[in-house]
Order: C-alpha cells, then sequence, then structure tokens
C-alpha cells in the first residue's frame, strides 16, 4: 500500500484546488464570471467555431483593382519625373506596364535616364534588398518607354495590401468588444475571418465593410 507523507499529500490537494479555480469560469456565464472579485481567476477557454458556432467569412483581395491602382500611381510619378526634366511625352498604361511615348524620340537617353531614377530597391535594412521594383526599358517602337513592375514587386505590394487589410479587419471587430476573432492569411490573396459566438455574418459584412480591395 502506497504511503504518502502529511506533506506530499497537501502539496497534490493544492495542485488539484489550483486546477479547480483555473477551470472554474468555465462553468459560468461570462455575465457572473464579470462580476466576480477580481482576485478570483476570470479566464475563460475561447471555444472555436466548431464548438461554439458564429460567422466564418473568407474574403479576397481584388487584385486586378490593386494593380490598376499602382499602375495609375507609377504613371503619375513618371509624368512628374519628365515633366520637370522638360521632356513632352504622352503617359498611357498597357498590358500591365505604363508606357510613355515620346513627341520628340530623340529625348529617348535623356527619358530612359530620367525614369530610372523611379527604380528602388525591394527589401529593408535588416533582410537586405531581394530585386528592385521597377524594369525601366526602351519599347519596340522608337520613342516609347516601358516601365514596368517585377514579380518581386508585385509579391511585397500584396502582402503589404493583405496585411494592411487584416490590421482594418481586427480593429473593426475589436469594436465589437470582448469578441475572440481569428483573422489570418490563407494563400497569397485571401483571408479568413472566424468570429466565434458571433452568429450574425450579415452584420459581420457589414462591420467590415468594403476593406481595401477586399471582396466576400
Amino acid at each position: 500500500m502506497l504511503h504518502f507523507s502529511r506533506a506530499k499529500v497537501i502539496a497534490i490537494l493544492l495542485v488539484c484546488l489550483a486546477g479547480l479555480l483555473a477551470t472554474m469560469p468555465n462553468f459560468f456565464a461570462k455575465q457572473t464570471v464579470e462580476s466576480w472579485p477580481h482576485w478570483l481567476p476570470n479566464k475563460q477557454l475561447s471555444l472555436g467555431l466548431d464548438l461554439k458556432g458564429g460567422a466564418h467569412l473568407l474574403l479576397e483581395m481584388d487584385t486586378k483593382e490593386l494593380t490598376e491602382k499602382w499602375l495609375q500611381s507609377i504613371r503619375d510619378d513618371a509624368r512628374g519625373t519628365l515633366r520637370t526634366a522638360g521632356v513632352a511625352h504622352t503617359p498611357g498604361v498597357r498590358n500591365e506596364a505604363v508606357v510613355v511615348t515620346l513627341d520628340n524620340p530623340a529625348d529617348s537617353e535623356k527619358a530612359l535616364t530620367e525614369l530610372k531614377k523611379l527604380i528602388q530597391p525591394i527589401g529593408n535594412a535588416i533582410l537586405g534588398s531581394s530585386g528592385n521594383n521597377l524594369i525601366v526599358e526602351a519599347g519596340d517602337t522608337p520613342g516609347q518607354i516601358s516601365v514596368k513592375p517585377t514579380e518581386q514587386a508585385y509579391k511585397e505590394r500584396l502582402t503589404n495590401a493583405i496585411g494592411a487589410a487584416v490590421e482594418v479587419i481586427r480593429r473593426r471587430i475589436d469594436s465589437l468588444g470582448n469578441v475572440e476573432a481569428n483573422i489570418v492569411r490563407q494563400g497569397a490573396e485571401r483571408i479568413l475571418v472566424q468570429v466565434p459566438g458571433f452568429e450574425d455574418t450579415k452584420g459581420l459584412k457589414d462591420l467590415i465593410g468594403k476593406t481595401a480591395s477586399l471582396t466576400f
């Protein structure tokens, strides 16, 4: 027959009591737990959608809109750069690139030099550069110059857009109060939103709204 000293028995009882106190809030309603004295445990187990039910949304980034706005921004930068340099031109967007048509093809060399100033390295001081944001080169037609985003720049821009959208969604859901939401990136272009215990899916859609080129 096993024999435990009094000290061991007391230690075992204390551990059991501590475990009981830690799990006790899960046996009461949230309103009841919130009314307890602050020195009592009040942390309840967060149940997932499979146990508690709730709203589930899968949002997708509108990459077409994202690319169009980006190309418009590049076009505006190219226009401003060449205008400052005194190079007459007409900028446009074609085949996911900005195409600059010079009034005088003889200005091609000068225009190329000026537009290449728009090229910036991708990366940060810690990880270092992973390439450039733009490819600037002469077009097939004399007097035309192509300014096109690189694949690395596109991936970085998409990642930044998804990250910004996640933060916006999180802030809007936090406005609901004490809600445990799961908001994560899923794949390259999607965001998964799960809110256990929140049954109003339409209300959640209205709350999130049209955030950063996202669609439901």
